[in-house]
């Protein structure tokens, strides 16, 4: 099994044998996933429909998951109510697939927080975009906002960060990078409003400096 895609999720579909409907899967074809919320019996529960109808499960057992795919419980956490799919190994009784347009996140991230960790944001920013494309997350946001200004961003910097204040308002973290990209787009009036909010939550004396330069610049103008 191969990917030109790092972070493509792969399943086995099986069962094929306890549906009629079931034909031989082969590979390019497509099959829609269906999560079956209401499942008595598993609420993890992904069927899987082809142009025939019904034709099994996405594998939810160790005995029936293939090395390299994940099982329903796990792209039940990633999916919504509904997702396509395209086998990459066909057969008659099973198929791998893999899931369009849904990704491993935890693998995303993982790799988007080591490039942040080292520095490197302009490889960290699409694989943040990407997430927050799906995910609100107040950490998400603020690590995609930090990127930006870190890469002279400053309007799409203030846009990441006004949502991550939206998720937890008084957020030391937030606000900070909200206000420098402010600083730096030289809203100075704007700036110091944050920046003062941020005083009145904490002392910092880097706050305090910056807030200083917002005064300066403005009389200075």
């Amino acid at each position: 099994m191969s990917s030109s895609e790092e972070f493509d999720v792969f399943i086995t579909v099986t069962g094929f044998n306890h549906y009629p409907n079931a034909k031989r899967l082969f590979d390019g074809d497509e099959v829609t996933l269906c999560r079956e919320i209401e499942n008595e019996f598993d609420k993890s529960a992904i069927s899987v429909y082809s142009e025939f109808g019904k034709i099994g499960y996405v594998a939810n057992s160790d005995k029936t998951i293939r090395k390299g795919t994940i099982s329903a419980t796990q792209l039940a956490t990633i999916m919504d109510s509904t997702a396509t799919a395209k086998v990459i190994e066909g057969g008659y009784y099973e198929a791998i697939c893999r899931v369009v347009d849904v990704f491993d996140v935890d693998k995303m991230i993982l790799k988007a927080s080591g490039f942040y960790n080292a520095g490197e944001y302009s490889q960290a920013l699409p694989l943040f975009l990407r997430i927050c494309e799906k995910y609100d997350s107040l950490l998400l946001m603020q690590y995609t906002a930090d990127c930006l200004v870190k890469l002279g961003k400053y309007k799409e910097s203030l846009n990441f960060s006004e949502k991550a204040i939206k998720l937890e308002e008084n957020n030391k973290i937030s606000l900070m990078m909200y206000a420098t990209a402010l600083h730096k787009l030289e809203k100075y009036n704007e700036a110091i409003e944050i920046y003062s909010k941020i005083l009145a939550i904490t002392e910092n004396e880097k706050v305090r400096q910056a807030l200083s330069e917002c005064r300066q610049q403005l009389n200075n103008k």
